[in-house]
């Protein structure tokens, strides 16, 4: 596992687990419920809304600027607190969740609306009147003191599984994090699907298909994947293919690699061999020196390297880069902005882009004809040969080659009956059986079962598993829900990232309008009734907060303010103007394109469209001097308010295995880091059993 052991306690029953569970979110929200207003300050308003005068309390600013740089880099981290006590509160019936934050916050309908003007200045209730006793109270919120958070080993212990080493995993066209996440969760996946009797799996938010095609192709389980967006599911098609035309040459360049320990790259000469190959296929080379190239080389081996030479082609071409956390916030905001005028909020309505049988043969034969340039009987150099000869092997070759390309289109096939990507925008009324219906109905295909007892009569009778790796807001919250109401859906693991893009049923969102008279009782947080009936909320800049990659932040050398560009502007906009508006927008990475603060100051005034002639060079370096102290509080403020992210997670999570356990349908829930969350910050995935499936 990842770093320090911890405990869990894997003995709990429903009933005890549920206890325990209410207890921590009891203890959790006892302890934030002071400091929210903090946790939801906005950093662009640092300076404008004096954060660092209002939210702190003098004892804890002298504190922090005592502290030397590495004191500060080590605060979110310094461990103040041993394991927690494993004890279960059983009597939840007196406590309140009373938050002063939320009590005197103008109401909109239902929702306390804590972004309105008169409550962006309320400062939380400091009951700590040092720094070592916050830090050591807050950690005893996080997951990894809680008790309930299981190890990779915890759930291999419980599947009864031990490691397949005999699987080599296939990384191309991932960078190093998403083929960490891919690799682990694909394996519990896989196994989940095995121990559970699976039919098929559906992956919701499915993307560009990493987690799906890898399931499909690696541990040939049959998978529906789900995506809102027409481009991601476009991606996954086009990534099914290209891995399947390579599967043969990666699987076998992956074991001799494994077997050889070779972790070099491949050499300049066999690229330019593999590209000269290439070029022969497709009628662009010299065919004077077709079949050139070394005597001791094997035809299937070269015709595997020239399969991997056309992969890294593909990824040099059409690079598909991970996007950091801050580009899926900001595309997550998009999509949810414009669904619904790209048509995407429709039930059923299926864009099955390569799913037509047609379409299925169409490729079949381009992989044909992808082949016709390879004379395969050119490469023994090493025999001589008399006519009768040569004749025999040219047939002999030919037969190969014609066996090479039916293997070729079968596997193909076989990839493009097992993974099935699909346009769906995804809620809590989605019918996944009916998805299921038109996706196979669309390919003119049965579902190839991997598993069943007895005959499957009908679509309705399998068995789903319900996968998502980094849902994305709302879509965490709503693949719960499915899970639930899935009658044919027995196991889910579920990762979940982006927490602040989903909705609150008690607290108004602070970039919609403010029209909403009552709660949405499907709101991603809180879902479980314990929290819903104490009427709870967190906010949407905490929720944001509790993404913070706090984990990674461990391996930082030196203090990084890189929000203070951002502080600045916000701080010379208001002396200058007098006012700031909650429209200024579309300034994201604009600090990145300048030299230094007087040019993005600048840049910012012209984008924003705000008049120019006052922003003096005098007057804005007026400005920036007298701001410039702030930059050492700010690093400070910072650094102090990420020890709460872990605190806000933990709610969000516990929260959402609390809603799971309540469920009579509901065996079992387990949390589980899966990943390493120094690679993949958002590293905890909810595993759920249903009753009379293990």
């Amino acid at each position: 596992m990842h770093g320090e052991k911890f405990h869990v306690n894997n003995d709990l029953e429903k009933g005890e687990k549920i206890l325990k569970i209410k207890g921590l979110l009891k203890r959790n929200l006892s302890f934030l419920q002071h400091y929210l207003p903090f946790a939801n300050s906005h950093s662009k308003d640092f300076i404008t809304h004096r954060h660092w005068e209002n939210f702190l309390s003098d004892s804890i600013k002298s504190e922090l600027l005592s502290l030397t740089d590495e004191d500060l880099l080590t605060l979110p981290h310094t461990t103040k607190v041993d394991e927690m006590n494993d004890d279960i509160v059983k009597d939840h019936n007196e406590w309140e969740f009373k938050c002063d934050y939320f009590m005197k916050s103008p109401k909109v309908g239902e929702k306390s609306d804590i972004y309105s003007r008169e409550m962006r200045n309320h400062s939380p209730d400091w009951i700590h009147s040092n720094l070592s006793s916050f830090v050591s109270e807050a950690q005893k919120h996080t997951l990894r003191r809680s008790g309930i958070l299981s190890e990779l080993s915890d759930l291999a212990s419980r599947l009864g599984l031990s490691d397949n080493k005999d699987l080599v995993f296939i990384s191309q066209y991932m960078d190093k994090k998403k083929s960490h996440e891919v690799e682990v969760m694909g394996d519990v996946c896989a196994a989940l699907a095995t121990v559970e009797n699976v039919d098929m799996v559906v992956d919701l938010g499915s993307g560009k298909g990493y987690l799906s095609t890898h399931l499909a192709l690696q541990h040939e389980l049959t998978v529906l994947g789900v995506d809102a967006q027409t481009t991601n599911t476009a991606g996954a098609s086009r990534r099914r293919e290209v891995l399947t035309k390579q599967w043969a040459g990666l699987t076998r360049n992956a074991k001799v690699k494994n077997e050889r320990g070779d972790s070099k790259k491949l050499g300049k000469k066999l690229k330019k061999k593999m590209r000269k190959l290439q070029d022969e296929r497709e009628g662009r080379g010299n065919t004077a020196d077709k079949g050139k190239v070394n005597e001791n080389t094997n035809a299937a081996e070269v015709s595997e390297e020239v399969m991997f030479g056309v992969g890294n082609l593909f990824l040099d071409s059409n690079r598909e880069d991970l996007t950091s956390e801050e580009q899926v916030d900001s595309d997550a905001y998009s999509i949810r902005s414009q669904k619904k005028e790209d048509g995407i909020d429709r039930q059923g309505e299926l864009a099955t882009h390569d799913c037509d049988p047609g379409r299925i043969e169409d490729k079949d034969e381009k992989v044909d004809d992808s082949c016709k340039g390879i004379d395969y009987s050119v490469y023994d150099k090493t025999a001589k040969h008399s006519k009768s000869d040569v004749k025999h092997d040219s047939e002999k070759a030919e037969a190969s080659q014609k066996d090479k390309v039916a293997k070729l289109v079968a596997s193909n096939k076989k990839a493009s009956q097992h993974h099935f990507p699909v346009t769906l925008y995804i809620d809590t009324d989605t019918n996944l059986i009916e998805v299921i219906e038109q996706t196979l109905a669309a390919n003119n295909l049965e579902l190839p079962v991997r598993h069943k007892e007895g005959d499957i009569t009908s679509n309705r009778d399998i068995k789903l598993m319900i996968t998502g790796l980094h849902t994305c807001g709302g879509l965490g919250a709503s693949t719960m829900r499915l899970f639930v109401t899935c009658e044919q859906a027995p196991v889910l693991c579920n990762v979940g990232c982006c927490y602040h893009l989903m909705e609150e049923e008690f607290v108004a969102n602070p970039f919609t309008e403010r029209t909403q008279e009552k709660g949405d009782e499907h709101a991603g947080f809180p879902m479980s009734a314990f929290l819903r009936n104490h009427r709870v909320g967190l906010g949407q800049y905490a929720r944001s907060f509790a993404s913070q990659a706090v984990t990674r932040r461990q391996q930082d050398t030196k203090l990084i303010a890189k929000q203070f560009p951002r502080i600045m502007l916000q701080a010379v906009l208001s002396d200058i103007l007098g006012f700031t508006s909650d429209e200024w927008k579309g300034l994201r990475k604009l600090d990145q394109k300048c030299k230094d603060l007087p040019e993005y100051i600048h840049k910012a005034v012209h984008k924003l469209n705000l008049p120019v002639d006052q922003f003096s060079e005098e007057r804005v370096k007026e400005c920036l001097d007298k701001y410039v102290v702030y930059q050492e509080w700010f690093i400070a403020y910072f650094q102090l308010k990420l020890v709460l992210a872990p605190c806000i997670e933990a709610v969000v999570l516990l929260d959402r295995m609390l809603y799971l356990l309540e469920q009579d349908c509901i065996d079992d829930v387990m949390l589980v880091q899966l990943f390493d969350p120094v690679k993949s910050p958002r590293c905890h995935a909810i595993i759920a059993f249903k009753k009379g499936n293990q």
